[in-house]
């Protein structure tokens, strides 16, 4: 939009910082834009991207549960919706702006989820059925809170027919009588650093009791 006042001329213009094919976000650099009147370029300007933070936690947005104890803390501009059932509840997150494929974090009863690797194994085989995508690689790692309580961590790596890798991530926590389990999927590429910076940040800040 262009508009005249005491002789000047002011251009007002907004840049979608996203590949529109994939919306990945752009890359830290320099880029430039030419500016377009009347389809003929007026102007060029250079204007440079800078790495900010990925996720943030600064708002203070928790989801708290009574009947299962827990509190996690919700990345700042995401959102979330609660997904109860008889014997669990799972909190789907919702990011604001990149494509994730699958964000939430469940808690139930922890005798019927177990084992837990049989548990992992069966449910990102089918997410990457669900996907046409085939496993590549998985890892796992047993580990233990500072207040004892196990923890067991598997990732999946998947691929697509177009060669495009996607991360699988399932954290699984057990407290008590019940098992908290953390999960996420999403592509590699357009989304793996923001994923990642979500997953241990809502780690992070999960609080039993």
């Amino acid at each position: 939009i262009e508009q005249d006042y005491y002789e000047q001329s002011y251009v007002w213009f907004s840049l979608e910082l996203a590949a529109a094919a994939r919306a990945e976000p752009v890359k830290p650099g320099s880029y430039s834009v030419e500016i377009l009147l009347n389809n003929v370029i007026a102007d060029k300007l250079d204007f440079t991207v800078i790495k900010g933070e990925l996720v943030t936690f600064e708002h203070g947005i928790t989801y708290s549960n009574d009947d299962y104890g827990f509190t996690i803390s919700i990345p700042d501009n995401w959102t979330f919706k609660e997904n109860p059932s008889d014997n669990a509840i799972m909190i789907e997150l919702i990011p604001e702006k990149y494509i994730i494929t699958r964000f939430a974090f469940i808690a139930a009863p922890s005798k019927p989820v177990k084992p837990y690797d049989k548990f992992a194994e069966e449910d990102a085989a089918g997410f990457a059925e669900e996907n046409s995508w085939t496993q590549v690689s998985s890892q796992s790692r047993d580990y233990s809170l500072a207040n004892g309580d196990p923890v067991k961590q598997i990732m999946y790596l998947h691929q697509d027919g177009q060669k495009n890798q996607y991360a699988t991530a399932y954290t699984f926590i057990e407290h008590g009588d019940n098992v908290y389990i953390l999960y996420a999927a999403a592509d590699k590429e357009s989304a793996g650093e923001v994923t990642e910076a979500a997953y241990f940040g809502i780690l992070q800040s999960l609080a039993l009791r």
